[in-house]
């Protein structure tokens, strides 16, 4: 129990430091507003690809050289990150001081949450995942017995996150807040 805990939080902090949230930032920030979407519908096209991708990678990994040394290679893997991530640098403050934000983090929830978009997407996020671990699971029966299937949602499951990102986020920056 405490193995999966303890395992539980370490991944659920590495994941709060390589997911979309900290991609949508930089993008957010760095991208003109009227291309602005197009880059986050790509960032989640290819990130659920990657996801996608993943899962039979690691098949192979623990069917050809078992668990223990498909999580020493894919902890190797995960390296490869660190350079990508110099791409994702930005310029530092121009002082020493941290800019003052006018909105607790509280504060900024309660607004979030308070707009049905938010809660949909939130939605969307939680049943994303859970299709992911369930694919993951029962991945050595779709395989069996409909791989062409699950090759066909996972296509078609790309590019409507790409086409839904671009379609929202340039219905929230016409509408005003």
């Amino acid at each position: 129990m405490q193995f999966a805990l303890g395992t539980g939080v370490l991944i659920g902090i590495a994941q709060a430091g390589t997911t979309y949230a900290v991609i949508y930032g930089v993008i957010g920030r760095n991208i003109a507003p009227d291309q602005r979407s197009w880059a986050m519908g790509v960032t989640a096209a290819a990130g659920s690809f990657g996801q996608f991708l993943m899962v039979p990678t690691e098949g192979f990994l623990i069917n050809h050289f078992g668990w223990q040394q498909a999580l020493v290679l894919l902890s190797l893997a995960s390296l490869f990150m660190i350079p990508v991530s110099w791409g994702l640098r930005e310029p530092g403050f121009v002082g020493s001081t941290v800019p003052k934000r006018e909105q607790s983090i509280t504060q900024a929830l309660r607004e979030a949450f308070s707009y049905p978009s938010f809660q949909l997407l939130m939605a969307g996020y939680f049943v994303c995942g859970f299709q992911v671990v369930f694919i993951g699971v029962h991945m050595k029966f779709l395989r069996n017995h409909c791989l062409y299937c699950a090759n066909v949602c996972g296509v078609l499951n790309t590019a409507g996150k790409s086409t839904s990102c671009n379609r929202t986020a340039t219905h929230m920056v016409r509408t005003p807040c």
